[in-house]
């Protein structure tokens, strides 16, 4: 069984992702106004985040975990990856300080239980220990998850943030016939 709460702790550190296709009618929306227009100096400034960069930066950091040198690094750190790109530096450091917390119980959890095989006999508190080790398990599976779900957003928020208030630009249009086109688009 502690070897069981092991694995489960091994596994969960690293929560497998997968990713939605795009709608068949993707081409037939019309583009989104750009943040900045030709010559904001927002641009310079403030440049746009990547939804799917972001996702992918908290994806890469969580993958890290399989790394046994980067292990105890990656499991705290790798998922807020995205949200440190997104400039959502409250988020990243509260996922941080969630999975900190959850691995110190898992390897005292860890220690505690390989300790207690050593001894001898099985006392009655290798229940608790497991139960920690399943527990810090569940709790950085859940933190990760929830870093890499939302780092999309987390970019897409600094973007409504540091968006230009007025802006015009050129966009191309496909419509739903498949015909292609330019607007333009004026946000005001």
């Amino acid at each position: 069984m502690r070897r069981l709460a092991a694995l489960v702790l091994c596994l969960a550190a690293a929560p497998a992702t997968a990713q939605t296709p795009a709608p068949a009618d993707t081409l037939a929306r019309i583009a989104p106004v750009p943040a900045e227009a030709p010559g904001d100096a927002s641009a310079a400034t403030h440049p746009r985040k990547n939804t799917r960069r972001a996702v992918l930066l908290s994806s890469l950091g969580t993958a890290a975990m399989v790394v046994p040198v980067a292990n105890l690094v990656a499991i705290p750190v790798g998922p807020s990856l995205g949200h440190f790109y997104a400039g959502n530096a409250r988020q990243a450091w509260t996922g941080i300080a969630i999975r900190s917390a959850a691995l110190t119980v898992g390897v005292a959890a860890a220690a505690a239980t390989l300790l207690d095989g050593l001894s001898g006999p099985v006392s009655d508190s290798s229940g608790r220990t497991e139960a920690a080790l399943i527990g810090s398990a569940v709790v950085i599976l859940a933190s990760s998850a929830y870093d890499i779900a939302t780092a999309g957003a987390a970019a897409q928020a600094y973007n409504r943030r540091h968006a230009s208030a007025l802006g015009a630009a050129v966009v191309p249009v496909v419509g739903p016939d498949g015909q292609r086109g330019v607007r333009l688009a004026v946000r005001l």
